[in-house]
């Protein structure tokens, strides 16, 4: 977990433009007070780039929607170039 978190600051406090795409979303609500979403996502920053299947669970407090748990589910693929 140590070097995930090292590996991701190294990459997300460089400069430059981050591209992110997301495609194959889908939604399964759970209750009226909770959801989950899963997609891919593909994500291009610098020398990186990576595509994941990734879940998001939500849960509703008040009149606002806020992500109770990020999971990636599948790292397709990972590029340093």
């Amino acid at each position: 977990m140590d070097q995930w978190v090292s590996e991701s600051q190294a990459r997300l406090n460089k400069p430059g433009e981050i591209n992110l795409a997301i495609s194959e979303f889908k939604t399964t609500p759970l209750d009226a007070d909770k959801t989950t979403t899963e997609f891919k996502q593909t994500y291009n920053h610098g020398k990186y780039h990576d595509v994941e299947s990734k879940r998001l669970e939500w849960v509703r407090e008040g009149n606002r929607w806020k992500i109770q748990l990020e999971q990636v589910l599948t790292t397709i693929e990972a590029v340093y170039s």
